[in-house]
């Protein structure tokens, strides 16, 4: 702990000696008079044009420079604009507008869009303002098309950096509706950060930070939006969203309520090994389908109190009205080769789970301090049944086949309170933030199943977090630092039956120093990032007891897992429209399912989640988007490597590289804009999984705008050729591995929104313990 306080001291302390007395200050702006953020700003000597000292702007156009000496000459250059240059005569501020160039290819003519993607900070920065990215159907459309993101049926993912943790206007996403109430048009930029700093919980990998457009006008606005989806198992799902705002002065009121009747299709097949002393293989083909009704709500006021104060409340409801599984399963069970059991199991799992939350909040300025407080209460609960119908036949004689029923019910209950609270203030030409976070987790957890053929369980779980960081950033001429360091501390308490269980609490605290620093060369821009993440186990894998789900099939947590750590260097490359971007990490106690025999029976099997060995891993992607006339390609190349040893059957390596390509051709006529997406996945292992065949999919989605944007049509057609299945292969150890084959369900969905006087919601709340939230 002191080693990192000690050197963060004296990294801070270096800060002195670059500060300068005084800074000349400005704005770029565009022929339009709108800011540009991220302009090159250079100072060159008036003798020999050297370079002396250089910055670059800031979201707002604004920048600084420290000791420009007079005579000297400033250097403004941005791609896709002319570079301008000014003898610096001593003014103390000034305002630089630049103007949009164009470029000749061959007989084609380039126009010049604003940079796409480009380095900054501690991320990658993607305009999307005055680009083709406005004309995407949703927001899970943009999002795919930015950099190293992947985004569909409401999976978002950073490659390489699992779920991201998503904040729009610096307000935390507290549930996908956020993304829902927003149109890409709303859109200013998006950044990506791949390896986060101090100032985020360790717990997240990736963050995307999403800035809407002003908000404009007083009165009412609203937005109302109509989708209509059908499968190829001709299955219809439909949605419905209604978003009203309402701006007076420092008042703002806005409302949202969303609806979906969705049917999803899941089937696949499944076949497990066992090498036992003598070689088991179970097959099951299972064919089911997951319908739910889903209603929500929300309402959120604000109030901006002059200038400098901002405070706010919200209250959301969100419910699964029917969350509905049913389906069939064929089971086939041999011993080395040879027929000895099958099994046909119908089951149906009616379930319903409901969720409260509301956030309160504080943001302000006292003199040159920003203060950012948000507190939060969250309640979740989830009801399940299901009835497992099964019917046994040894060696396929129906016959003499036996049946059996069993019944099980699930019911969890859990709530949450959160604070946090971070200062900032200016510190030596740079800014420092201080901050901590504290919650408070209670949830219970019943399960019954009749007969008892597994455990019943009563569990409990109290946890306390508290958290605390400090973050300082400077621009050093070119050059931006920003450094961090956190520390987290949880006090994890588990009950069984009322009774408390000391072997499966723990206690444990870490500290998470952060660095980040962002250079651009001539026309090119690098950075080098270091971080360290954590994966803390969700409260359903650390429950006890045995949870029943077929004859053959049985599952359950582990109260004794350990959170798995990340260290992560990744350095960045940007030029023009080529990206790179480049992740070694270690990864120390990975949690991963794994699966074993229960009961001595080599036909009944075990799933349970367990801590596997550390290994290093290597991740690297390339971007490439060129803009021609009204053809926007972008062609995206990822490839992943890691060095994991695990015991199995065929062998103990688990290292073979996989690599992902994805072709997105947009192209932008005046009266319509069309997009074909295809992505291909080669073969390699990711953790304890192999993909076993090679993975390829096409989307295809068409956008219109009619009556000035008021209203937009939209169309999308999900595996448009139906090739999007999966094959993996899972292994447990020498003496498991499980084929799993899951097939894909194309599908066309038909949008209309419509929408009136526009705005944004001001709403700044940023959330309070949202990783929490995650875990249960």
């Amino acid at each position: 702990m002191k080693k990192y306080i000690i050197v963060l001291i004296i990294f801070l302390g270096l800060f002195p000696t670059l500060a300068g007395a005084q800074a000349v200050g400005g704005v770029v702006v565009d022929a339009a008079g709108a800011p540009l953020p991220f302009v090159n700003v250079v100072e060159l000597s008036q003798a020999d044009s050297s370079f002396v000292g250089g910055t670059v702007s800031r979201d707002d156009g604004t920048f600084a420079l420290d000791h420009v000496k007079s005579g000297n000459i400033l250097r403004f250059s941005y791609t896709g604009y002319t570079t301008q240059y000014i003898n610096y005569t001593g003014q103390a501020a000034f305002t630089v507008k630049l103007q949009e160039s164009a470029a000749m290819l061959g007989e084609v003519v380039v126009k010049s869009y604003l940079p796409k993607t480009m380095l900054t900070g501690e991320g990658m920065t993607t305009i999307v303002a005055g680009s083709v990215l406005e004309k995407t159907a949703n927001m899970e459309q943009l999002l795919s098309r930015i950099p190293y993101v992947s985004a569909k049926d409401g999976q978002i993912e950073v490659f390489g950096r699992g779920t991201p943790a998503i904040y729009i206007n610096g307000r935390k996403m507290q549930d996908r509706m956020d993304l829902e109430r927003l149109q890409p048009g709303d859109i200013k930029k998006v950044e990506v950060i791949s390896n986060p700093g101090a100032r985020y919980d360790t717990s997240v990998k990736s963050v995307i930070r999403i800035t809407t457009k002003k908000s404009q006008g007083d009165g009412f606005s609203l937005d109302n939006k109509t989708t209509l989806g059908v499968n190829e198992d001709k299955r219809l799902s439909s949605y419905e969203s209604f978003r009203v705002n309402y701006r007076k002065g420092g008042l703002d009121i806005n409302g949202f309520l969303y609806g979906a009747y969705t049917h999803n299709p899941d089937n696949k097949r499944v076949r497990q090994y066992s090498y036992l002393a003598d070689t088991w293989l179970q097959s099951m083909d299972i064919n089911q389908e997951y319908t739910n009704i889903n209603p929500y709500a929300r309402l959120g006021i604000s109030y901006v109190l002059g200038e400098n104060h901002d405070l706010g409340a919200s209250i959301s409801y969100n419910r699964s009205a029917k969350d509905f599984a049913a389906g069939s399963q064929l089971f086939n069970t041999l011993q080395n080769d040879v027929l000895n059991e099958t099994s046909v199991i119908a089951y149906q799992s009616p379930g319903q789970s409901t969720a409260y939350a509301s956030n309160a909040y504080y943001m302000g300025k006292i003199g040159q301090l920003k203060v950012d407080f948000n507190t939060d209460y969250y309640w979740y609960g989830k009801k399940g049944w299901m009835a497992v119908h099964e019917t046994v036949s040894d060696k396929g004689n129906l016959v003499e086949a036996e049946t059996a029923d069993v019944n099980s019910f699930r019911n969890s209950r859990n709530y949450m309170l959160a604070s946090r609270l971070v200062l900032s203030y200016p510190l030596l030409g740079g800014s420092l933030s201080v901050g901590g976070e504290y919650s408070l987790v209670n949830r219970r957890m019943d399960y019954v199943v009749k007969p008892e053929v597994a455990d019943n369980e009563n569990d409990k779980v109290r946890e306390y977090m508290t958290s605390a960081f400090v973050d300082y950033s400077r621009t050093c001429g070119p050059l931006t630092v920003q450094a961090g360091l956190r520390y987290e501390y949880n006090d994890f308490n588990y009950y069984d039956n009322g009774l408390y269980v000391a072997n499966q609490s723990k206690t444990y605290g870490k500290w998470f120093p952060s660095l980040a620093l962002s250079l651009p060369v001539g026309k090119t821009q690098m950075q080098l990032t270091y971080a360290s993440d954590i994966y803390r186990p969700s409260y359903n894998e650390l429950r006890g007891g045995v949870q029943y789900d077929n004859l053959y099939t049985y599952e359950s947590g582990n109260p004794f897992l350990v959170p798995s750590i990340i260290r992560n260097l990744t350095y960045g490359f940007s030029w023009s429209w080529f990206n790179l971007q480049a992740i070694y990490s270690h990864v120390a106690d990975e949690v991963c399912t794994i699966t074993q025999t229960y009961q001595g029976d080599p036909m009944k099997s075990l799933t349970r989640p367990e801590n596997i060995n550390s290994y290093n891993s290597f991740r690297t992607g390339l971007t490439l988007a060129p803009t021609v006339g009204i053809w926007h390609p972008m062609l995206e190349l990822m490839v992943y490597k890691q060095w994991l040893k695990m015991a199995t059957h065929v062998g103990n390596r688990l290292d073979n590289p996989v690599a992902v390509f994805q072709l997105t051709n947009t192209l932008d006529f005046k009266w319509l804009t069309a997009s074909i997406v295809m992505t291909a996945q080669t073969e390699g292992n990711m953790g304890n999984k192999y993909i076993s065949r090679g993975y390829f999919n096409t989307d295809l989605s068409l956008y219109k705008e009619l009556f000035k944007n008021r209203l937009a049509l939209t169309l999308d057609v999900s595996d448009l050729f139906g090739t999007g299945n999966q094959h993996r292969v899972h292994y447990s150890g020498t003496q498991r591995t499980m084929l799993y084959d899951a097939y894909s369900t194309s599908s066309v969905m038909l949008g209309v929104r419509y929408r009136f006087n526009a705005t944004n919601s001001r709403y700044k709340g940023t959330g309070a313990g949202q990783s929490q939230k995650n875990r249960m």
